[in-house]
């Protein structure tokens, strides 16, 4: 099974792609933030379309939790990742 990048649509209409060499980290991270709202439902909707064909896989659409989730999880691998002042490696979609 190939393993490629996701596209979300978050709850605000901004898009943004999960890099498929992030994907574990960022299902983990979300996993670590199971407590908050939204952050289980968005690891299995993560690792759902990451497991799709590529030439099947659509962009995800996210409620607000699952938004909010996914920003979080992002930003905490962008923290553990970057030297201050660099971007993240997922990022809005263009």
């Amino acid at each position: 099974m190939t393993v490629g990048p996701v596209h979300f649509t978050l709850d605000d209409g901004a898009r943004l792609l999960v890099p498929a060499d992030e994907l574990r980290t960022i299902y983990d991270l979300l996993w670590d933030l199971a407590p908050e709202p939204g952050a289980i439902s968005t690891a299995a909707v993560l690792l759902e379309a990451a497991r799709a064909r590529s030439g099947r896989r659509p962009s995800v659409e996210l409620t607000d939790t699952q938004s909010t989730a996914l920003r979080r999880a992002v930003d905490l691998l962008a923290a553990q990742q970057l030297p201050a002042g660099h971007d993240g490696g997922a990022h809005a979609a263009q």
